[in-house]
């Protein structure tokens, strides 16, 4: 569990709660933040990890993740005995 804090802003901050699923592959969580006086927001959260290989010589400026919708159902759809994800599962196709 971790805390963060806008420096920017009063008001927003929050916290991160997530829990290491066998394998080590994926985090899965909850992320909560106090926007304002009268709003808090809770969503689910999952970290996935990219697979080292599949990032070698790849220009990370140069390329964009797929539609989030895409990508939302690639990172739900997969478990903690998957294995690392490869980039080009996620990034936009030229």
């Amino acid at each position: 569990m971790g805390h963060f804090r806008n420096h920017n802003d009063r008001y927003f901050f929050g916290s991160v709660h997530l829990v290491i699923l066998p394998g080590e592959t994926i985090l899965d969580g909850y992320y909560t933040g106090f926007l304002n006086d009268a709003a808090v927001v809770a969503h689910p959260w999952r970290w996935v990890r990219v697979d080292p290989p599949s990032v070698e010589g790849v220009d990370l400026e140069a390329v964009s993740l797929d539609d989030p919708a895409t990508v939302y159902d690639i990172l739900a759809g997969r478990n903690q005995f998957d294995g690392p994800l490869a980039l080009s599962d996620v990034i936009a196709s030229a």
